[in-house]
């Protein structure tokens, strides 16, 4: 009785160590966050010219309606894809992957940083149209 008492015992204590881990996961930040604080002091920022240097630029090729996923040909499916991949459309722009394929644009050197502080600066301030 004393050994059966010893490892029930014994067991709820290992069940109540383990229910009480957590196994907590956190994205690495790569991408120094933008300063949101200064996203007002900026000049403002619509989607068009972020159209015109990026996506016209250095996307649409690619991702347009029917081709690559995801489909950034109008200001409606940009700004879907970029408020649900906030973390990984920032890494892909800023070539800082892991994994070389999603690097954007692909098989091209880095968009300029102005184009790259326009784009996040479009974000920042909410993706106006």
């Amino acid at each position: 009785m004393l050994k059966i008492s010893f490892t029930l015992i014994v067991s709820i204590c290992i069940a109540f160590l383990f229910s009480r881990c957590v196994y907590h996961t956190k994205e690495a930040a790569i991408i120094p966050p933008i300063d949101t604080a200064s996203c007002d002091t900026l000049a403002p920022v619509k989607y068009p010219e972020v159209a015109t240097i990026f996506i016209d630029q250095a996307c649409i090729s690619c991702h347009d309606v029917g081709q690559t996923s995801p489909d950034l040909s109008t200001y409606a499916t940009t700004k879907a894809y970029i408020s649900a991949n906030g973390v990984a459309f920032s890494q892909a722009i800023n070539q800082q992957n892991t994994n070389p394929d999603k690097n954007m644009p692909q098989g091209s050197d880095k968009m300029p940083a102005d184009n790259i502080k326009t784009i996040e600066t479009w974000i920042c301030q909410g993706m106006n149209p």
